[in-house]
């Protein structure tokens, strides 16, 4: 999407009146030029970490990370309750891990601390982790049998196979790290007044209660989620957007720490 804005434009073409994506490609968008900086009355009800400082986007909804695991191969009173409990012995061999987690592994070392977080992923990386690719996949090998545990987990994905009968549920560790997918303008955009009254709606009371109809986990504070859990209790810790300017240097830890091609 980031490439296809930014090709339109060159183009002199502006196809999009409304950009919704993660928060990386709009924060790119955002510093290039891309997005119309706009002060939804909606946004002062959301956190400022869901908020561009510089005013271009605002959270419509978040993607936990959260750790999965099958019920039938590990009882809920053995289940982990935080990362630091993957490393004990009894787990080697027995985790499941997207080779392409980056977000997630910046995540963590942002909350635990660089020094702290890079000990810790280095212990993670000698637990014989079976590395696929993709979450859906992920979650279906979780929910057959392949490994018990799984490191980085969708909470809408697990929710939805227990939903269909899969031994599968999710543990949130605290903190839990969290993705945003923001909604922002697009600069010069065709129908400048009808974009900002669909984002003012996303943001909406009522935007959000249909988003999570929908399945996603909300960003604006006070309204109960579809599943409770996505709403309560939960220590949420935001990943930098910024790490868009880092990409490469992430990929290419990620993959010397976790040994991944």
């Amino acid at each position: 999407m980031l490439e296809r804005v930014i090709t339109e434009a060159r183009a002199g073409k502006h196809f999009a009146d409304v950009i919704q994506g993660n928060a990386f490609t709009l924060f790119l968008l955002g510093k290039r030029g891309h997005l119309e900086p706009y002060a939804s009355p909606e946004a002062r009800s959301f956190p400022d970490s869901y908020r561009d400082p510089a005013g271009h986007w605002v959270a419509a909804y978040l993607q936990l990370n959260v750790i999965g695991y099958n019920t039938k191969l590990i009882p809920r009173s053995e289940a982990p309750k935080g990362y630091e409990d993957l490393l004990a012995p009894k787990w080697k061999g027995k985790m499941g891990l997207d080779d392409k987690q980056y977000i997630w592994f910046d995540g963590l070392l942002k909350v635990m601390g660089r020094e702290k977080g890079l000990d810790y992923t280095r212990r993670l990386a000698t637990q014989a982790i079976h590395f696929r690719s993709g979450n859906t996949l992920l979650a279906n090998l979780l929910a057959a049998g392949e490994f018990g545990l799984l490191i980085n987990a969708r909470p809408e994905s697990i929710d939805e196979l227990k939903q269909k009968g899969a031994p599968v549920e999710w543990v949130a560790p605290r903190p839990t790290t969290a993705n945003v997918l923001p909604i922002a303008i697009a600069r010069n955009a065709q129908h400048p007044n009808a974009g900002k009254l669909f984002m003012d709606y996303m943001l909406s009371e009522e935007g959000q209660k249909r988003l999570s109809a929908m399945g996603r986990t909300l960003a604006r504070p006070g309204i109960a989620a579809a599943n409770p859990r996505l709403s309560q209790g939960l220590e949420i810790a935001v990943n930098d957007p910024a790490m868009a300017e880092r990409f490469d240097q992430v990929v290419e830890l990620y993959k010397q720490i976790f040994g991944v091609p």
